[in-house]
């Protein structure tokens, strides 16, 4: 006896859909451009944030353990203090 329930996948071309759609409807293809400027514009955006893999462990080490601040920064921190005690 067959099973009549069984999953029949309904075949769907999502680049057959989006050029028919342009095609046909002036709306949509204002709209997908926009959305696909805002996609690429964040997808620039994403990229420009990757570090490899060697810069990631770097920056988690120096979170994780910080060296001690050497002279250079502990004249820094004075004169930051100093500026912002008197604003």
């Amino acid at each position: 006896m067959p099973n009549r329930d069984k999953f029949k996948p309904t075949p769907f071309n999502p680049e057959a859909y989006v050029a028919r759609q342009r095609a046909e409807d002036q709306a949509f293809n204002a709209a997908y451009d926009a959305l696909k400027e805002e996609y690429d514009a964040l997808a620039a955006r994403c990229s420009s944030r990757k570090m490899p893999q060697a810069d990631q462990e770097c920056f988690a080490n120096a979170l994780l353990a910080p060296s001690r601040p050497n002279a250079a920064m502990k004249r820094a921190f004075k004169r930051r203090r100093k500026l912002i005690s008197h604003k």
